[in-house]
């Protein structure tokens, strides 16, 4: 349902895996070059996967193949964004600006986590049509960065 609702976007990854030796699946959406991949890798995949170990199961969460989403929200993740949604329109609206969200089977509301980091860059008229009418916006970088720029013009004419 997330995928249908999010459409067929080529920055957009879906990475399932289990979190620890749990074997409970788990996905984590985000979009490339609106998130930051370090955040994503050393808080959230680590934390998950490789953090999560035999201490964790000890302390509470960990009954009959599911996990206490406030377990992970307060000692597994760390990471000082983190809210929770329910519906998949507001998961793809937040997905699409930036954030990542983490699906936990078993679960029925999904985590946001603040991973939003935008390249910025002023807008310059491209030099080569400087009579063409309307914006002026040159797209030199490479095509993640110029989506990502796009997408974030986007949304700040969307929100005002």
């Amino acid at each position: 349902m997330v995928r249908q609702e999010i459409g067929h976007n080529w920055d957009v990854h879906f990475r399932e895996f289990n979190i620890g030796r749990t074997g409970i699946r788990s996905i984590i959406i985000f979009a490339d070059g609106l998130s930051d991949k370090d955040i994503i890798d050393k808080h959230i995949m680590t934390s998950l996967m490789v953090d999560f170990s035999a201490e964790y199961k000890q302390v509470l969460p960990y009954i009959k193949g599911s996990i206490s989403k406030e377990f992970i929200k307060n000692e597994v993740l760390s990471i000082s964004e983190v809210e929770e949604v329910g519906s998949i329109k507001e998961l793809a609206s937040k997905v699409l600006t930036g954030s990542t969200a983490l699906l936990i089977d078993g679960s029925v509301d999904a985590l946001i986590l603040g991973t939003t980091k935008l390249k910025t860059r002023t807008v310059e008229e491209p030099v080569s049509e400087a009579l063409v009418r309307g914006p002026q916006i040159g797209f030199t970088e490479s095509l993640v960065d110029n989506t990502s720029f796009f997408r974030s013009m986007v949304k700040l004419k969307v929100y005002r």
